[in-house]
């Protein structure tokens, strides 16, 4: 998809372009506008996706028995409808110890990437590339990373990153990071790797004062 400006007739450089998407001249056009309320409408779209979420931390976390039934046209606990019946409420936290040792045994084992090279006179370069690599895996902290996507997809079977090219910490490099699943918006889906998707949006929690400090350029803005 292609955002032209209402204003000028210019036209959004696209995913080819070396300097990528630069929407700055775009944050008052109509076609941007329309694609920030059709995330929205997404995002609200997701609603019961986002409890059932919950739900899965809840039991992951030994907390099933936060569910609720009605008994008698009242709305009760499992644990309070238990203690009411006289059954010992003993939540069961046998899911949490075994993802703890699990993602220990992922962050253990995780491997550098390397590159090898067919010709023996590209040692050289392959040594070279399997140190970006390195350098990359470290500045990521991808053994970490790769625990937590593990534990993510076991969790919640919805695992997204973020990729973008970033000066951080005086290290410029490609960051990979996790985005929860709480703060996405796509349209519905078939395929479970979302690759019939065309549209995928994040949510940023940010209070109208950090709206205020990142989108505004000048006075004449509010």
């Amino acid at each position: 998809m292609q955002l032209e400006s209402n204003l000028t007739g210019d036209t959004e450089r696209g995913s080819e372009s070396q300097k990528g998407y630069d929407h700055t001249p775009f944050n008052n056009s109509y076609e941007y506008s329309r694609l920030v309320r059709l995330a929205g409408a997404y995002y609200d779209n997701m609603a019961e996706l986002r409890k059932k979420f919950t739900r899965d931390i809840d039991y992951y976390m030994g907390r099933q028995l936060n569910d609720t039934v009605t008994y008698n046209g009242n709305s009760l606990t499992v644990h309070d409808y238990m203690e009411m019946k006289g059954v010992p409420a003993i939540s069961n936290d046998i899911i949490t110890d075994k993802m703890v040792t699990l993602k220990g045994l992922v962050r253990q084992q995780y491997m550098a990437p390397r590159v090898k090279s067919v010709d023996s006179e590209e040692n050289e370069y392959a040594g070279l590339f399997s140190e970006f690599l390195r350098q990359n895996d470290n500045n990521n902290s991808k053994s970490e990373h790769a625990a937590d996507q593990f534990e993510m997809n076991l969790d919640l079977g919805f695992v997204i990153d973020k990729v973008q090219w970033a000066f951080r910490e005086g290290k410029e490099d490609v960051y990979v990071d996790a985005v929860s699943p709480f703060n996405i918006a796509v349209p519905p889906w078939q395929k479970k790797d979302l690759s019939d998707i065309d549209f995928i949006a994040e949510a940023h929690d940010l209070s109208w004062q950090e709206i205020l400090q990142k989108f505004l350029r000048k006075p004449s803005d509010e």
